[in-house]
């Protein structure tokens, strides 16, 4: 289940705007590319917004499988 915001959207659709809103920002003041911002958009739209593992996070052209082992 999504959580709710006060105005009634869901956590997932108040996150990818957020989002896009700061890839204009950047864009619009030039600070470099949006590409890990994509990355986050993927995850959001994988439906994994809990982050469970294992899951895939591709950005500047790579991929990078997160699996929660951290090998400390």
């Amino acid at each position: 289940m999504q959580a709710q915001t006060k105005q009634g959207a869901d956590e997932n659709t108040y996150l990818q705007k957020l989002i896009s809103l700061r890839d204009e920002k950047l864009k619009q003041e030039g600070l470099g590319d949006v590409n890990r911002n994509q990355g986050y958009k993927n995850v959001l739209n994988s439906g994994n917004v809990n982050l469970n593992t294992p899951f895939t996070f591709v950005a500047y052209g790579e991929s990078f499988t997160i699996d929660g082992n951290l090998n400390l």
